[in-house]
C-alpha cells in the first residue's frame, strides 16, 4: 500500500498599488492530501507561510491585474521564494502528515513532582 501526497497551493490574500493594481504582497497558504490506492487518507493545511512581497519596479510587461489567475500566483510566489524553499514547505506537510499517520507511541508528557 504506496502513500503518495499531493499539494495544493492557494493564494488567500493580495495587496496592490491603489494607482495601478500592481501585485506587491501575496499570502498562500499549501494543502497536502495523502492517499493510500487512490482514497484521501490524511490533509493537512499549512497556513502559517510568511506572505511573500514582490519587487514594485515596474518593467512595462506587466500581466493587467484582471487578467491575472490564482495559477499564475502560485508560479510567482513559488518562483520568488525558489525550489529549495518549495521543496521544505511540502516536506513540513509530509512530516505532519506521518505524525497523523504514525503517531507517537512514547510521549512525553508533563507531570506532578513526586514528592508533592
Amino acid at each position: 500500500m504506496a502513500i503518495t501526497t499531493s499539494y495544493t497551493w492557494n493564494i488567500t490574500e493580495l495587496r496592490n498599488d491603489t494607482s495601478d493594481k500592481f501585485i506587491t504582497h501575496a499570502a498562500f497558504s499549501i494543502t497536502g492530501v495523502a492517499k493510500s490506492d487512490g482514497v484521501a487518507i490524511c490533509t493537512v493545511r499549512d497556513t502559517s507561510c510568511s506572505p511573500i512581497d514582490f519587487e514594485t519596479e515596474r518593467t512595462g510587461n506587466e500581466k493587467p491585474f484582471a487578467d491575472v489567475t490564482e495559477a499564475d500566483m502560485v508560479g510567482w510566489v513559488q518562483g520568488k521564494i525558489g525550489t529549495i524553499n518549495v521543496n521544505i514547505l511540502h516536506r513540513q506537510i509530509d512530516k505532519s502528515i506521518d505524525k497523523i499517520l504514525n503517531p507517537p507511541t512514547n510521549i512525553n508528557v508533563r507531570s506532578k513532582l513526586p514528592w508533592e
